[in-house]
């Protein structure tokens, strides 16, 4: 799903113009990056954690060359999803499969 998408689904269940839905999806995706970046993390109850991770810089090799590169330091955004939606994931089917 993409932002379009999303932005179709609210405005059909809400019976609201695509405008107007994209605006909410817009504001609500400006919030979560702005408190991520003043608190580090944002919860959704039933619906997970973002929370900023710090990865230390490193060693790595340039897949083409083989030559060994240092990798700054940077911070990505880790999701962990609630526990309510893995199990609306699991009772869909659609969760993570274990063979």
């Amino acid at each position: 799903m993409n932002k379009s998408a999303l932005a179709s689904a609210i405005a059909h269940r809400h019976a609201m113009t695509m405008t107007e839905a994209t605006s909410i999806v817009d504001t609500v995706t400006e919030v979560v990056a702005l408190m991520l970046v003043e608190h580090g993390r944002v919860n959704i109850n039933r619906f997970g954690r973002f929370r900023l991770q710090h990865k230390p810089p490193r060693q790595a090799r340039n897949p083409k060359t083989g030559e060994t590169v240092q990798v700054g330091e940077r911070v990505t955004v880790q999701f962990t999803a609630a526990d309510e939606l893995k199990r609306r994931l699991l009772e869909s089917n659609q969760g993570p499969r274990i063979e």
